[in-house]
């Protein structure tokens, strides 16, 4: 399984989450591997600042159990380790950045697993459109990765529960919140039809000005 992940905050959610899968035995014999420099430069930051966790988490760190360690799970640092994982012919979890699989070390475990049917491409946040990792979720028949053409015959999965961002619902809730309502509201990330449905939402309950910021807009304050 390889799951491409964004190296900050993302990774270390996935590792918590997979952590009491391992400790209770349902990850015997598949190895999980972190292969970004980055997300273990970042998981290192995590562990050297335990006063930042939640009681759940400092409950697990004081029974002993490191809630982004666990039995079978490998930090491949160097370049050797992570094309050694190539190697392997046992069931293993590959956990690689870029997120929407448009640069860095996840396109190497792309290109050796994306022709597998034995293989599964889990993506676990949202996919911009133009992304290799979109165009996978919507079912493309045939990618290019590095300039090499490969037929996709893993399983591409997703899971949405994972987003780090705010959805219409709790952007509403977020709004409802201010004393004094903004004059003016400016919605500037997301896709055009999901942001045109936010705007329309905000004025119908609020009735405030709201626009849709666009490449190169500027705007006087």
């Amino acid at each position: 399984m390889i799951i491409p992940a964004f190296a900050i905050g993302r990774t270390q959610e996935i590792l918590y989450e997979l952590n009491p899968f391992a400790e209770a035995g349902k990850l015997s014999g598949v190895k999980c591997f972190v292969d970004s420099p980055m997300a273990i430069s970042a998981s290192e930051i995590y562990r050297r600042h335990p006063e930042c966790f939640d009681e759940e988490t400092l409950g697990l760190i004081s029974r002993g159990d490191s809630p982004l360690e666990f039995p079978g799970m490998e930090y491949a640092l160097s370049r050797d380790k992570s094309k050694a994982i190539n190697e392997l012919k046992e069931p293993h979890i590959v956990i690689s950045a870029s997120g929407m699989c448009t640069g860095g070390r996840v396109l190497h475990h792309l290109m050796q697993n994306i022709e597998r049917k034995e293989s599964t491409i889990l993506c676990v946040g949202y996919q911009a459109e133009g992304t290799l990792g979109r165009r996978m979720l919507d079912g493309i028949k045939s990618v290019q990765i590095m300039n090499h053409e490969f037929d996709v015959r893993a399983r591409i999965e997703s899971m949405d529960a994972f987003s780090a961002h705010a959805g219409r619902s709790e952007i509403l809730e977020w709004l409802r919140a201010f004393r004094s309502f903004p004059g003016q509201v400016f919605l500037n990330h997301g896709e055009e039809r999901a942001a045109e449905t936010l705007a329309e939402a905000i004025r119908s309950e609020f009735g405030a000005r709201v626009s849709i910021a666009k490449m190169n807009q500027s705007f006087s304050l």
